[in-house]
C-alpha cells in the first residue's frame, strides 16, 4: 500500500457512498410509480468537488444494458428485504429471551448473616 497525500487546495472533499453503487444512499422511484429506500454498507471515498456524486439513481451504471440493471435492482432488494428479515427474526428472538428470563426470573435467597461475634 503506496501512501498519497490529498492537496492542501481544498479540491478534494471525502464523501460517504454506497458499496454497491457509488453514489449517496436515498429513495428511487421505480416505474411502476413505487419508491424505495436504497442503503447499504458505505464507505467513505475522496472526490473532486465538481465532480461528488448524488443520491443513487435507477440509472446509475453508465452504459449498462436495461437488462443489466433490473438484474442489479432484483439482486439488492432480494439482499435487502433479506437483511429486514434477518434483523426482524433477531428483534423477535431477543424478545423471546427477554419474556422467557422474565418467566423464569425468582427472587435469590437471601444467605444467612455471618456472625462475626460468634465466642
Amino acid at each position: 500500500g503506496q501512501r498519497v497525500t490529498p492537496p492542501t487546495d481544498g479540491s478534494l472533499k471525502s464523501e460517504s457512498v454506497l458499496v454497491s453503487t457509488g453514489m449517496k444512499p436515498g429513495a428511487i422511484e421505480l416505474s411502476d410509480g413505487q419508491t424505495v429506500n436504497i442503503t447499504g454498507a458505505t464507505k467513505s471515498e475522496l472526490f473532486r468537488n465538481s465532480n461528488i456524486p448524488g443520491t443513487t439513481t435507477l440509472d446509475f451504471a453508465v452504459g449498462a444494458t436495461a437488462e443489466e440493471l433490473q438484474s442489479f435492482w432484483e439482486n439488492m432488494f432480494n439482499a435487502q428485504n433479506a437483511e429486514d428479515e434477518d434483523s426482524e427474526e433477531e428483534e423477535q428472538d431477543a424478545n423471546d429471551e427477554v419474556e422467557e428470563d422474565e418467566a423464569t426470573d425468582e427472587p435469590e435467597p437471601t444467605p444467612p448473616a455471618d456472625n462475626e461475634n460468634d465466642d
